[in-house]
């Protein structure tokens, strides 16, 4: 027993260098998660930013084509 306890210093510091690599692996690997979604995210925000102007350029060319006299807009579409 007492043969044990000699070696609890040397088990106490292995268990600590254990938990502290396996904290870093998994902070290496959330940090590799959080850069992709973080990418995902400035992908999305700019094919909805795309999207968005689209609709307001298509919703002022529909206010301007009822605006139209139907007379002008037969002509535009010869």
């Amino acid at each position: 027993m007492i043969g044990l306890l000699r070696f609890a210093p040397w088990l106490i510091a292995a268990a600590g260098i254990a938990a502290a690599a396996f904290l870093f692996w998994q902070n290496g690997r959330l940090h590799e998660k959080n850069g992709a979604l973080e990418q995902a995210a400035r992908t999305y925000a700019a094919a909805l930013a795309g999207k968005v102007e689209a609709t307001k350029g298509r919703a002022v060319t529909q206010q301007k084509v009822r605006q139209m006299a139907p007379a002008e807009k037969l002509e535009r579409l010869k």
